[in-house]
């Protein structure tokens, strides 16, 4: 999660007990308890880089392709105009 909140937001991350959330109706939708395997695919193929899992290294790859592929570009805006006229209210 460390990883994943430093390579896409802010970096911050906050621990909740579960004491807190477990009577919550969405709490368990968090908890899985899911053994998994990769499949022959990801290992034979050559376009999976991330074969020891999203880490410090890989993270800023994935956060790039992501961004890429839906077109996700940063856009820049430039709002001014007089005292009172109204700029923080529309940025």
């Amino acid at each position: 999660m460390k990883t994943i909140s430093e390579g896409m937001g802010s970096g911050q991350t906050k621990h909740i007990d579960l004491n807190e959330v477990v009577d919550e109706d969405w709490s368990e939708f968090l908890v899985i308890d899911l053994k998994m395997k990769t499949s022959a695919t990801f290992v034979e193929a050559d376009f999976w880089h991330c074969r020891e899992g999203i880490c410090k290294s890989t993270m800023p790859m994935l956060n790039k392709e992501f961004n890429i592929f839906r077109g996700l570009f940063p856009l820049k805006v430039f709002v001014t105009g007089p005292p009172a006229s109204g700029k923080t209210h529309y940025s």
